[in-house]
């Protein structure tokens, strides 16, 4: 495939505000069939690869890719990847190459890249040792399934999202008796989230659809469409990417698909927007009719560029043994670097030309022109179905500041329900004493409290 000249300058698809630095560069066999796989010794052109990455070599990294990769993801934006992730997860300690799968003669390999605050996953394939796909995901560590997920009360399905190109592929976990039953459909926080919106150890999705459906309510889950379409969306709507094709559309097919499934009550269909799902829970809300009411969880309420900014202070000041620390010098750099990206996003003469790699995480001035003057409370304001706003007290990635807006905003309408879990992070689970991303390097799960809590209001809904 060749890219026109029109689409060189073309975005990293990333949501804004990363679940342990997971963002999208492209991925160019992420369907490839598992059944087709065999497992082989360590890509060299892989692990080379994430070697001169790691070393700050990125012209040779560059290289090292082939024309249409070269074409897609730009050397200035390739740089800026990587240098977002110094900021977010401080400095690279060490790569640890995995095997590699083999479909044909394309070979996929998983390196797990360890830095100072949290590991993370470069999933790189290679043919005829050209690098033609790269994604970057939360580190895939050991999980543990939750105690309240009673399997003997439940089955799980495999269901397909829309149609065409962009199809999806999903899990529908439903109750086992007498239906038809109540539902909810799970979106997607930032990133190319897979179905169980996993982060390192803690599968978010997987222990909220477990946890419901053992207390007798359906949950959907599926793939994000810049997780499972990436290399397509790279070629068609890259350069003019917004929320509406990056999690929006896929929200409203899946309410409309649930809606004409006889198993699941039509008139008692919710969708739950965790963090990015959140923030955009007032947009599927004005696009849905269907939808009985809605659950943010951890939604954003402030411009997403002034939150990076926060949670690179955040992240560069922190330390989960020791709590504060003085911002070095690189870490300055960093931060000043993020400013001018920032300062270009606020600009009134921002327009669609504007290169990506003038803007924070690569993301094409689209994106950010499609968000400009969006005010999450306020918008919700107009929902006049029920609403139901969760937030993890330990939070620094959307935090208590977040949650007060939508009280401000909601509280007087008599249609909202609030509640704050004190010793919770952004994944709902136990956070440290001092709150980072190594947060999700145990095995942990979702608070039953919080599943008691959403099935306890799912039900109390006529």
């Amino acid at each position: 495939m060749t890219l026109s000249k029109s689409r060189k300058t073309v975005a990293i698809i990333a949501g804004a505000i990363a679940l342990s630095g997971s963002a999208l560069a492209t991925d160019n066999h992420q369907q490839s069939s598992v059944y087709a796989m065999t497992r082989e010794d360590k890509d060299e052109a892989a692990v080379n690869f994430a070697v001169l990455l790691s070393k700050g070599e990125f012209s040779k990294a560059h290289n090292a890719m082939d024309v249409t990769m070269q074409a897609a993801v730009p050397m200035a934006q390739l740089t800026t990847l990587w240098q977002n992730l110094n900021t977010q997860l401080g400095p690279i300690k060490g790569l640890h190459p995995r095997q590699t799968e083999a479909n044909g003669d394309v070979r996929k390999t998983i390196v797990e890249a360890e830095f100072e605050k949290a590991r993370i996953d470069l999933q790189i394939a290679s043919k005829n040792s050209k690098i033609c796909g790269f994604l970057i995901q939360a580190h895939q560590a050991e999980s543990i399934e939750p105690p309240y997920g009673d399997k003997e009360n439940f089955q799980e399905y495999p269901i397909k999202i829309g149609t065409g190109k962009y199809q999806l592929d999903g899990t529908l976990t439903l109750p086992k008796g007498q239906g038809p039953f109540p539902a909810v459909i799970l979106v997607h926080g930032s990133g190319p989230c897979d179905r169980d919106e996993t982060i390192g150890s803690v599968k978010v999705f997987r222990d909220i659809a477990w946890g419901l459906a053992s207390k007798e309510i359906a949950v959907l889950r599926y793939e994000k469409r810049t997780r499972q379409h990436g290399r397509a969306m790279l070629a068609d709507v890259a350069d003019k990417i917004t929320v509406k094709e990056e999690t929006i559309d896929d929200a409203l097919l899946a309410v409309e698909l649930l809606a004409k499934d006889k198993r699941i009550e039509s008139n008692h269909i919710f969708l739950l927007g965790h963090s990015h799902g959140g923030m955009l829970v007032p947009r599927m809300a004005k696009e849905s009719d269907t939808a009985a009411g809605f659950i943010i969880m951890a939604g954003a309420t402030r411009p997403i560029e002034d939150m990076l900014l926060e949670q690179a202070e955040y992240l560069l000041s922190t330390s989960d043994k020791v709590g504060k620390r003085p911002i070095d010098a690189a870490g300055e750099r960093k931060l000043a670097a993020l400013r001018e990206q920032i300062k270009t996003v606020k600009d009134l003469k921002l327009s669609p030309n504007t290169a990506s790699s003038k803007l924070p995480i690569g993301l094409p001035a689209s994106y950010w022109l499609d968000l400009r003057g969006y005010k999450p409370a306020e918008a919700a304001k107009e929902i006049k179905k029920p609403i139901l706003v969760l937030q993890g007290g330990k939070d620094y990635q959307i935090t208590m500041v977040d949650f007060e807006n939508w009280w401000n905003a909601l509280n007087d309408k008599g249609n909202t329900t609030f509640k704050v879990y004190n010793g919770l992070n952004h994944g709902f689970v136990t956070a440290g004493k001092f709150s980072t991303a190594s947060d999700y390097d145990k095995p942990q799960n979702v608070s039953a409290e919080v599943i008691a809590d959403i099935s306890k209001w799912i039900k109390s809904q006529e």
